[in-house]
């Protein structure tokens, strides 16, 4: 059985664990066995919420009250919450929608042509737009509105709040 030693540092964990004795015997032979901040490798604790549960308090190891924990657990969901936000427009560029049976790429260029001619209200013409397939589909007048409502609706789709 090895053992550890926790080693007190500033930032997140707050702890670290630093090999100290191969073995039973190694830690007796070092005189380290009644160390209160030595930990059989099986009894040291996972991270939790990115940090240590234990603290060193006196020289010896407690435990951090349920409030503390409660704080960086607050703390690890918002920031993993903007993480996958985040990560949503990766899953933005690499999607598609579908409109008359065609897939568009939703790319950031794509995207950005999609959003012009959403808002420029003088487009009064036909609209040509690049398929996945490499054709060119022309969308009538008349219907870019349901071709930018299938957009939007995918856009609203992956852009959903996560909720972790």
């Amino acid at each position: 059985m090895r053992y550890l030693k926790a080693v007190e540092i500033s930032e997140k964990p707050f702890i670290q664990w630093h090999g100290w004795a191969k073995s039973l015997q190694e830690l007796q032979a070092l005189g380290e066995e009644d160390n209160p901040l030595i930990l059989a490798e099986n009894l040291v604790p996972e991270y939790q919420f990115g940090v240590c549960p234990l603290k060193i308090v006196g020289g010896v190891l407690v435990e951090r009250s349920t409030g503390e924990m409660a704080e960086f657990e607050a703390e690890y969901l918002a920031e993993q919450t903007q993480i996958v936000e985040q990560n949503k427009i990766n899953d933005i560029n690499s999607a598609t929608f579908v409109y008359a049976s065609k897939q568009f790429p939703m790319h950031e260029a794509a995207r950005l042509r999609y959003f012009a001619i959403g808002l420029y209200t003088g487009s009064t013409g036909d609209v040509d737009f690049l398929a996945t397939d490499g054709t060119i589909v022309t969308v009538t007048n008349s219907n870019k509105t349901l071709f930018l409502y299938e957009f939007y609706k995918k856009i609203q789709e992956l852009t959903s709040p996560t909720i972790l």
